[in-house]
């Protein structure tokens, strides 16, 4: 991808350069002259998934963990439902059919269903850690250290950065909005 920037500190016109990709939107330029880091949005797709990994990073800066590792749980489980739907569309499931097993299924068991339809692609699961801690913070009312929150909220942008990488060869995701 060529994109084209002019840094913020210097005015200094970054061109042909691939950036760093940081998120599903986001690339960061250093410049060559003064070094800074300029941040770059991409225009287009927009992925509900990374919209609420932003929220639950407002969450875990005004101290609200809880909130902030529910919501990066819910961004796992927005995610993986579009993959999953995205994927049993392209195995040409019946609409009917890919709807009734998205409904049913919990969030788990789409990836292991995922995993099964592309045995060779090198999808995993995410860390059990993510699902421990959220089960944790629903059910027994555990409050997380910031660290916990952050590392949760990291683990799941990662992983769905990962698999979004992965899937582009094999499927595409839809966006949410175009």
């Amino acid at each position: 991808m060529k994109l084209q920037e002019t840094c913020h500190k210097c005015g200094t016109l970054m061109t042909s350069m691939p950036g760093e990709r940081r998120g599903g939107f986001l690339y960061a330029f250093n410049c060559p002259k003064c070094g800074s880091v300029n941040i770059h949005v991409i225009a287009g797709p927009r992925y509900f998934h990374f919209e609420l990994l932003i929220y639950a990073n407002g969450h875990l800066n005004e101290h609200e963990t809880r909130s902030a590792v529910v919501e990066a749980h819910t961004a796992l489980d927005v995610f993986v439902r579009r993959w999953a739907q995205d994927a049993l569309q392209s195995m040409n499931t019946p609409p009917l059919v890919a709807a009734h097993i998205l409904k049913g299924a919990r969030t788990d068991r789409l990836i292991r269903m995922v995993k099964s339809l592309y045995p060779d692609k090198g999808f995993a699961a995410p860390p059990g850690a993510i699902f421990d801690l959220r089960n944790d913070v629903i059910h027994k009312g555990k409050v997380p250290t910031g660290e916990e929150a952050e590392r949760a909220i990291t683990q799941v942008r990662e992983w769905i950065t990962d698999m979004m990488n992965k899937t582009e060869p094999v499927f595409t995701i839809t966006p949410d909005v175009t």
